[in-house]
């Protein structure tokens, strides 16, 4: 599928992924091109519990969960509470398996484990992302139930990245990260953060 556009939408307590895109398994080179969510409202109430057949013990958790997509753009969405049962749940953007050309802009995340991640550990062939920027984000993290969030913005496996104006705040427990590189990260700009 191509020029998929997602806008105006409001998900409650789906508990898992929110928006999940997938990749062909036989071609890891088709892509999902030209698509968009906007102005989306995104919020768990409840972490799911570490019971009852949730995946992860209640941590497969994330608004947007997307692979292989080309010239996206994630802008004017709201999240709040993305968060897992064990304070591990992905991130309220969570973009990897080679994505390209990728926008994240304007989005506001409120209290969940992660904000924004593109690419994520493990081997393959190239770059989870490869040419993204994420600019004028704002991302509150904040410790729930004694459990720390991790990281506003974190990149693994990436190139070409530009994160630019966006702000990063922890309202209590400074023991977490703002922005996080983690491994193979290439031709990487942080401005103005």
């Amino acid at each position: 599928p191509n020029g998929i556009h997602i806008s105006d939408c409001r998900f409650i307590n789906i508990g898992t992924r929110h928006i999940k895109g997938t990749r062909d398994p036989a071609d890891d080179t088709k892509r999902i091109r030209g698509g968009s969510v906007r102005c989306c409202y995104f919020e768990n109430t409840v972490v799911p519990p570490a019971s009852g057949g949730w995946h992860a013990n209640g941590d497969y958790v994330a608004g947007i969960d997307a692979m292989c997509l080309a010239d996206w753009v994630f802008e004017d969405n709201e999240f709040r509470g993305i968060r897992g049962r064990n304070a591990v749940g992905r991130s309220a953007i969570f973009v990897w398996h080679f994505s390209e050309g990728i926008t994240i802009h304007r989005n506001r995340i409120i209290n969940g484990d992660r904000g924004i991640t593109l690419g994520l550990s493990g081997d393959i062939s190239g770059y989870h992302v490869n040419g993204a920027i994420v600019r004028n984000n704002f991302i509150k993290l904040r410790s729930l139930d004694g459990l720390s969030s991790d990281s506003g913005i974190e990149c693994w496996t990436v190139n070409n990245i530009r994160i630019y104006n966006n702000s990063v705040w922890r309202s209590e427990n400074p023991n977490g990260r703002g922005i996080r590189f983690i491994a193979n990260v290439h031709n990487t700009q942080m401005v103005n953060n």
